[in-house]
């Protein structure tokens, strides 16, 4: 495996976690039944975009 396979490795790991989150039973019923959600939803969300940003960093830097 090279490392460009594992940044799109990691990549496609965060998405899984971002979709994973979304589709969470806490972030389907929403904010009324869990207040907390709506900030716990940027923070993941903040974090799984970072890792996606750090995965791509990591697969162009093994490119070059």
């Amino acid at each position: 495996m090279t490392s460009g396979a594992h940044a799109g490795d990691l990549e496609a790991a965060a998405e899984e976690a971002a979709t994973a989150f979304e589709e969470s039973p806490a972030v389907q019923a929403g904010p009324a039944e869990t207040p907390v959600a709506g900030e716990l939803d940027v923070t993941i969300e903040t974090a799984a975009d970072e890792a996606a940003e750090v995965a791509e960093e990591a697969g162009e830097a093994t490119e070059q």
